[in-house]
């Protein structure tokens, strides 16, 4: 079979980053968007494909599979609590028929900032691109480090 054209692995994928950032950005960033957000985070797990794999900080090993990561999602529900956050420095590379994105996420518990780096990797699942990856980590760790 040919390739997809690569305009519209763009236009695709445009949507799903755009599904991405609605999930974040929701009603315009509002303070009350936001908070419902970090409450309830399986919103993110309709992006995601079966074979999902995530990581982050808060975890000792990578978590395999959607099942898995719905049951994390579970736990940590109504748990995680933030006033407002920044999605920054979004990049896409579009590589045939998966796709990296990477950004800079701020949130704020008042004027206190928590800043993250974040990788996702993309791939075409029946003509919807889904998160097959995820990578989150902290920024400057070394940087804020107390001695």
């Amino acid at each position: 079979r040919p390739p997809p054209s690569p305009l519209l692995t763009y236009t695709t994928l445009f949507r799903a980053v755009r599904a991405r950032a609605d999930f974040f950005l929701h009603t315009a960033g509002s303070d009350a968007a936001d908070a419902a957000i970090a409450e309830d985070p399986s919103g993110f797990l309709e992006i995601c494909a079966r074979e999902v794999v995530y990581f982050d900080p808060y975890l000792e090993m990578r978590m395999d599979g959607l099942k898995a990561l719905a049951d994390h999602y579970a736990t940590i529900r109504g748990k995680v609590h933030f006033d407002r956050f920044e999605l920054l420095n979004p990049n896409v590379q579009v590589l045939g028929e998966a796709a990296v994105l990477t950004f800079n996420y701020v949130s704020y518990t008042g004027e206190k900032p928590a800043r993250w780096n974040c990788t996702e990797v993309y791939r075409q699942v029946e003509g919807q691109w889904r998160i097959i990856q995820t990578h989150w980590s902290y920024t400057n760790v070394f940087k804020y480090r107390t001695a």
